[in-house]
């Protein structure tokens, strides 16, 4: 494996560690988008979950 990615453009290479980076920032802050959530509305669990659930 290691052997294919030495032989993609290195613009691919780019992209996939932006994508990775992303992603990672996106998991970390969506725990909080929760905790927002439910600190600052009036919304149920069940709302909260449903919205989270939807951004990811």
């Amino acid at each position: 494996m290691p052997f294919i990615l030495k032989q993609l453009h290195p613009i691919i290479h780019t992209l996939l560690i932006g994508t990775f980076l992303s992603r990672i920032a996106k998991s970390m802050s969506l725990p909080f988008l929760a905790i927002y959530l439910s600190n600052q509305t009036e919304l149920s669990s069940t709302a909260i979950g449903i919205i989270v659930g939807v951004a990811c």
